[in-house]
Protein backbone atom coordinates (compact mmCIF):
# COMPACT_ATOMS: atom_id res chain seq x y z
CA UNK A 1 0.00 0.00 0.00
CA UNK A 2 1.09 3.58 -0.63
CA UNK A 3 0.47 6.19 2.05
CA UNK A 4 0.83 9.70 0.60
CA UNK A 5 1.42 11.11 4.07
CA UNK A 6 4.34 8.75 4.62
CA UNK A 7 5.96 8.20 1.21
CA UNK A 8 9.05 6.58 2.74
CA UNK A 9 6.82 3.60 3.53
CA UNK A 10 5.84 3.11 -0.11
CA UNK A 11 5.91 -0.50 -1.25
CA UNK A 12 4.52 -0.10 -4.77
CA UNK A 13 6.46 -2.09 -7.33
CA UNK A 14 7.01 0.98 -9.52
CA UNK A 15 9.27 2.42 -6.81
CA UNK A 16 11.42 -0.60 -5.97
CA UNK A 17 11.44 -4.30 -6.81
CA UNK A 18 10.14 -6.62 -4.13
CA UNK A 19 13.16 -7.78 -2.15
CA UNK A 20 12.97 -10.87 0.04
CA UNK A 21 15.22 -9.91 2.94
CA UNK A 22 16.61 -12.55 5.32
CA UNK A 23 14.50 -13.30 8.38
CA UNK A 24 17.48 -13.22 10.76
CA UNK A 25 20.42 -10.90 11.51
CA UNK A 26 23.01 -13.54 10.61
CA UNK A 27 23.48 -15.87 7.67
CA UNK A 28 26.29 -16.94 5.36
CA UNK A 29 24.20 -17.30 2.21
CA UNK A 30 25.85 -14.87 -0.16
CA UNK A 31 26.29 -11.11 0.22
CA UNK A 32 24.68 -10.28 3.54
CA UNK A 33 23.50 -6.70 3.25
CA UNK A 34 22.40 -5.06 6.50
CA UNK A 35 21.98 -1.55 7.93
CA UNK A 36 25.26 0.17 8.70
CA UNK A 37 27.30 -2.28 6.64
CA UNK A 38 30.61 -1.41 5.05
CA UNK A 39 32.65 -3.11 2.33
CA UNK A 40 34.11 -5.71 4.66
CA UNK A 41 30.59 -6.90 5.47
CA UNK A 42 29.90 -7.20 1.75
CA UNK A 43 32.98 -9.33 1.13
CA UNK A 44 32.26 -11.65 4.05
CA UNK A 45 30.17 -14.42 2.57
CA UNK A 46 31.03 -13.58 -1.05
CA UNK A 47 32.87 -16.93 -1.39
CA UNK A 48 35.45 -15.53 -3.80
CA UNK A 49 32.95 -13.98 -6.21
CA UNK A 50 33.94 -10.36 -5.49
CA UNK A 51 37.67 -10.41 -4.86
CA UNK A 52 40.75 -12.23 -3.61
CA UNK A 53 41.90 -12.08 0.00
CA UNK A 54 45.63 -11.28 0.10
CA UNK A 55 46.08 -10.76 3.84
CA UNK A 56 44.17 -10.99 7.08
CA UNK A 57 44.61 -9.68 10.61
CA UNK A 58 43.46 -11.96 13.40
CA UNK A 59 42.60 -11.26 17.02
CA UNK A 60 44.14 -13.42 19.73
CA UNK A 61 42.82 -13.97 23.23
CA UNK A 62 44.60 -15.38 26.22
CA UNK A 63 43.44 -18.68 27.59
CA UNK A 64 40.69 -18.09 30.16
CA UNK A 65 41.48 -18.08 33.85
CA UNK A 66 38.34 -20.08 34.69
CA UNK A 67 36.09 -22.62 32.99
CA UNK A 68 32.84 -24.04 34.33
CA UNK A 69 31.09 -26.96 32.61
CA UNK A 70 27.52 -28.18 32.92
CA UNK A 71 25.22 -30.81 31.38
CA UNK A 72 21.43 -31.10 31.54
CA UNK A 73 19.03 -33.59 30.00
CA UNK A 74 15.44 -32.74 29.14
CA UNK A 75 12.33 -34.85 28.82
CA UNK A 76 11.46 -32.94 25.64
CA UNK A 77 13.39 -31.01 23.03
CA UNK A 78 10.96 -28.11 23.51
CA UNK A 79 12.13 -27.69 27.10
CA UNK A 80 15.75 -27.64 25.97
CA UNK A 81 15.07 -25.04 23.28
CA UNK A 82 13.20 -22.82 25.72
CA UNK A 83 16.01 -23.09 28.28
CA UNK A 84 18.50 -22.11 25.59
CA UNK A 85 16.33 -19.20 24.52
CA UNK A 86 16.01 -17.90 28.07
CA UNK A 87 19.77 -18.14 28.58
CA UNK A 88 20.50 -16.12 25.45
CA UNK A 89 17.85 -13.42 25.81
CA UNK A 90 18.89 -12.82 29.42
CA UNK A 91 22.32 -11.61 28.34
CA UNK A 92 24.32 -14.61 29.56
CA UNK A 93 27.29 -15.51 27.39
CA UNK A 94 28.00 -19.24 27.25
CA UNK A 95 31.17 -20.02 25.32
CA UNK A 96 29.60 -23.38 24.47
CA UNK A 97 25.93 -24.33 24.32
CA UNK A 98 25.06 -27.39 22.27
CA UNK A 99 21.64 -28.96 22.48
CA UNK A 100 21.44 -32.49 21.04
CA UNK A 101 18.14 -34.10 20.12
CA UNK A 102 17.57 -37.58 21.48
CA UNK A 103 18.98 -39.24 18.36
CA UNK A 104 22.20 -37.23 18.47
CA UNK A 105 22.49 -37.53 22.26
CA UNK A 106 22.04 -41.29 22.29
CA UNK A 107 24.36 -41.91 19.33
CA UNK A 108 27.15 -39.47 18.48
CA UNK A 109 27.36 -37.63 21.80
CA UNK A 110 26.97 -40.75 23.91
CA UNK A 111 29.69 -42.54 21.96
CA UNK A 112 32.08 -39.62 22.34
CA UNK A 113 31.67 -39.23 26.11
CA UNK A 114 31.04 -42.94 26.82
CA UNK A 115 27.90 -42.27 28.88
CA UNK A 116 24.34 -43.37 28.01
CA UNK A 117 22.30 -40.28 27.08
CA UNK A 118 18.79 -41.31 25.99
CA UNK A 119 17.18 -37.84 26.18
CA UNK A 120 17.78 -34.42 24.60
CA UNK A 121 20.93 -33.10 26.23
CA UNK A 122 22.60 -29.69 26.43
CA UNK A 123 26.33 -29.24 26.96
CA UNK A 124 27.32 -25.89 28.48
CA UNK A 125 30.60 -24.13 29.17
CA UNK A 126 31.34 -20.68 30.53
CA UNK A 127 34.82 -19.20 30.68
CA UNK A 128 36.61 -15.90 31.14
CA UNK A 129 39.17 -13.82 32.97
CA UNK A 130 37.15 -13.25 36.15
CA UNK A 131 36.42 -16.50 38.04
CA UNK A 132 33.62 -15.04 40.17
CA UNK A 133 31.80 -13.71 37.11
CA UNK A 134 32.22 -16.99 35.23
CA UNK A 135 30.84 -18.94 38.17
CA UNK A 136 27.88 -16.58 38.56
CA UNK A 137 26.96 -16.77 34.87
CA UNK A 138 27.24 -20.55 34.87
CA UNK A 139 25.11 -21.03 37.96
CA UNK A 140 22.48 -18.64 36.61
CA UNK A 141 22.30 -20.62 33.35
CA UNK A 142 22.11 -23.89 35.27
CA UNK A 143 19.19 -22.53 37.29
CA UNK A 144 17.39 -21.65 34.04
CA UNK A 145 17.89 -25.23 32.79
CA UNK A 146 16.54 -26.64 36.06
CA UNK A 147 13.53 -24.32 35.89
CA UNK A 148 12.69 -25.72 32.45
CA UNK A 149 12.56 -29.35 33.57
CA UNK A 150 16.24 -29.99 33.06
CA UNK A 151 17.95 -32.76 35.00
CA UNK A 152 21.53 -32.05 35.97
CA UNK A 153 24.09 -34.63 34.87
CA UNK A 154 27.75 -34.86 35.93
CA UNK A 155 29.81 -31.93 34.66
CA UNK A 156 32.52 -34.45 33.76
CA UNK A 157 30.43 -35.34 30.68
CA UNK A 158 30.94 -31.82 29.31
CA UNK A 159 34.61 -31.86 30.26
CA UNK A 160 35.06 -35.11 28.35
CA UNK A 161 33.17 -33.63 25.40
CA UNK A 162 35.48 -30.60 25.44
CA UNK A 163 38.60 -32.76 25.48
CA UNK A 164 37.28 -35.00 22.68
CA UNK A 165 35.32 -32.47 20.61
CA UNK A 166 37.48 -32.94 17.55
CA UNK A 167 37.25 -36.71 17.42
CA UNK A 168 33.99 -36.33 15.49
CA UNK A 169 36.13 -35.54 12.45
CA UNK A 170 38.04 -38.83 12.57
CA UNK A 171 37.14 -42.54 12.39
CA UNK A 172 35.20 -44.23 13.85
CA UNK A 173 32.98 -41.16 14.37
CA UNK A 174 33.43 -39.46 11.00
CA UNK A 175 31.73 -41.24 8.09
CA UNK A 176 33.82 -42.86 5.40
CA UNK A 177 33.10 -44.20 1.93
CA UNK A 178 30.98 -45.99 0.80
CA UNK A 179 28.72 -44.06 3.20
CA UNK A 180 26.66 -41.11 2.01
CA UNK A 181 26.60 -38.17 4.40
CA UNK A 182 25.96 -34.46 4.68
CA UNK A 183 24.66 -31.67 6.91
CA UNK A 184 21.67 -29.42 6.40
CA UNK A 185 22.75 -26.25 8.20
CA UNK A 186 20.00 -23.63 8.63
CA UNK A 187 19.23 -20.80 11.03
CA UNK A 188 15.99 -19.27 12.28
CA UNK A 189 14.66 -17.00 14.99
CA UNK A 190 13.26 -18.42 18.21
CA UNK A 191 9.71 -18.10 16.93
CA UNK A 192 10.39 -20.61 14.14
CA UNK A 193 13.35 -22.74 15.17
CA UNK A 194 11.43 -25.69 16.63
CA UNK A 195 9.07 -25.82 13.65
CA UNK A 196 12.14 -25.71 11.39
CA UNK A 197 13.63 -28.65 13.28
CA UNK A 198 10.44 -30.68 12.90
CA UNK A 199 10.03 -29.82 9.21
CA UNK A 200 13.63 -30.63 8.30
CA UNK A 201 13.58 -33.87 10.29
CA UNK A 202 10.39 -35.08 8.62
CA UNK A 203 11.48 -34.01 5.14
CA UNK A 204 14.90 -35.67 5.30
CA UNK A 205 13.45 -38.91 6.66
CA UNK A 206 10.79 -38.94 3.94
CA UNK A 207 13.41 -38.40 1.23
CA UNK A 208 15.32 -41.59 2.03
CA UNK A 209 13.68 -44.99 1.37
CA UNK A 210 13.75 -47.31 4.39
CA UNK A 211 16.05 -49.74 2.61
CA UNK A 212 18.98 -47.31 2.97
CA UNK A 213 18.85 -47.23 6.80
CA UNK A 214 19.08 -43.45 7.24
CA UNK A 215 20.77 -42.18 10.39
CA UNK A 216 19.79 -38.61 11.25
CA UNK A 217 21.24 -36.80 14.25
CA UNK A 218 20.56 -33.12 14.87
CA UNK A 219 21.98 -30.62 17.30
CA UNK A 220 21.65 -26.89 17.92
CA UNK A 221 25.24 -25.72 18.10
CA UNK A 222 25.13 -21.94 17.67
CA UNK A 223 22.86 -19.65 19.67
CA UNK A 224 22.18 -15.93 19.48
CA UNK A 225 20.01 -13.47 21.36
CA UNK A 226 17.45 -13.75 18.56
CA UNK A 227 17.56 -17.42 17.55
CA UNK A 228 19.53 -20.57 16.91
CA UNK A 229 20.57 -22.94 14.15
CA UNK A 230 20.39 -26.65 13.52
CA UNK A 231 22.89 -29.14 12.18
CA UNK A 232 20.82 -31.96 10.72
CA UNK A 233 23.51 -34.56 10.03
CA UNK A 234 22.44 -37.44 7.85
CA UNK A 235 24.33 -40.63 7.12
CA UNK A 236 23.46 -43.60 4.93
CA UNK A 237 25.88 -46.38 5.90
CA UNK A 238 26.02 -47.93 2.43
CA UNK A 239 24.32 -46.18 -0.45
CA UNK A 240 23.57 -47.30 -4.01
CA UNK A 241 26.52 -48.86 -5.82
CA UNK A 242 25.75 -46.83 -8.92
CA UNK A 243 27.36 -43.40 -8.56
CA UNK A 244 24.51 -41.62 -10.33
CA UNK A 245 21.94 -43.18 -8.02
CA UNK A 246 24.03 -42.33 -4.98
CA UNK A 247 24.36 -38.70 -6.07
CA UNK A 248 20.63 -38.51 -6.80
CA UNK A 249 19.88 -39.76 -3.29
CA UNK A 250 22.26 -37.20 -1.79
CA UNK A 251 20.65 -34.45 -3.87
CA UNK A 252 17.18 -35.54 -2.78
CA UNK A 253 18.11 -35.21 0.88
CA UNK A 254 19.47 -31.70 0.47
CA UNK A 255 16.55 -30.63 -1.68
CA UNK A 256 14.01 -31.93 0.81
CA UNK A 257 15.80 -30.53 3.86
CA UNK A 258 16.54 -27.10 2.40
CA UNK A 259 13.08 -26.55 0.92
CA UNK A 260 11.44 -27.66 4.16
CA UNK A 261 13.62 -25.30 6.18
CA UNK A 262 12.87 -22.31 3.97
CA UNK A 263 9.14 -23.05 4.03
CA UNK A 264 9.19 -23.29 7.84
CA UNK A 265 10.80 -19.88 8.31
CA UNK A 266 14.55 -20.56 8.26
CA UNK A 267 17.28 -19.24 6.03
CA UNK A 268 20.25 -21.09 4.67
CA UNK A 269 22.59 -21.18 6.32
CA UNK A 270 24.31 -20.29 9.55
CA UNK A 271 27.96 -20.43 8.48
CA UNK A 272 28.75 -23.30 6.11
CA UNK A 273 28.36 -21.18 3.00
CA UNK A 274 26.59 -21.83 -0.29
CA UNK A 275 29.12 -23.01 -2.85
CA UNK A 276 27.61 -25.03 -5.67
CA UNK A 277 25.55 -27.39 -3.53
CA UNK A 278 23.06 -24.76 -2.31
CA UNK A 279 23.16 -22.24 -5.14
CA UNK A 280 19.90 -23.54 -6.68
CA UNK A 281 18.06 -22.27 -3.57
CA UNK A 282 19.48 -18.74 -3.50
CA UNK A 283 16.58 -17.32 -5.49
CA UNK A 284 14.07 -19.03 -3.21
CA UNK A 285 15.65 -17.17 -0.30
CA UNK A 286 16.27 -13.77 -1.87
CA UNK A 287 13.60 -13.56 -4.60
CA UNK A 288 14.03 -10.50 -6.82
CA UNK A 289 16.83 -9.44 -4.50
CA UNK A 290 19.09 -11.79 -6.48
CA UNK A 291 19.17 -9.20 -9.27
CA UNK A 292 20.37 -6.58 -6.80
CA UNK A 293 23.11 -8.94 -5.65
CA UNK A 294 23.99 -9.72 -9.28
CA UNK A 295 24.46 -6.00 -9.96
CA UNK A 296 26.95 -5.81 -7.11
CA UNK A 297 28.76 -8.78 -8.61
CA UNK A 298 28.89 -7.16 -12.06
CA UNK A 299 30.10 -3.84 -10.63
CA UNK A 300 33.05 -5.40 -8.81
CA UNK A 301 33.77 -8.18 -11.29
CA UNK A 302 32.76 -6.85 -14.74
CA UNK A 303 34.64 -9.60 -16.56
CA UNK A 304 33.07 -12.36 -14.44
CA UNK A 305 36.39 -14.03 -13.72
CA UNK A 306 35.88 -14.56 -9.98
CA UNK A 307 34.35 -17.95 -9.26
CA UNK A 308 31.71 -17.90 -12.01
CA UNK A 309 28.78 -20.16 -11.13
CA UNK A 310 29.14 -19.74 -7.38
CA UNK A 311 26.19 -18.40 -5.35
CA UNK A 312 23.91 -18.72 -8.36
CA UNK A 313 25.70 -16.05 -10.41
CA UNK A 314 26.44 -17.19 -13.98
Amino acid sequence: MYDSTRPWLATRSDFLPALAMPHVPKSSAGYFIKPGMDLIDLFIGSEGTLGVITAATVKLRRLPAKRVFGVYSFASLSDGIEAGRRIMVSGLRPSVMRLYDRHAASHSLSRAVEVPLPDPTVVLMFDGEYPELVELEAQTAFAICAAHNGTQLPASIAETWWDRRYIFYYPPYAPELPSIWGTVDVVADFEHIEAVYEAVTQAVRAAVPAEWDLQLTTHFSHWYEWGSMIYARMKIPTGPADLREAKALHDAVFKAGTEAALAAGAVMNDHHGVGLRLEPYMRAQYGDGMEALARIKRALDPNNILCPGKLGFE
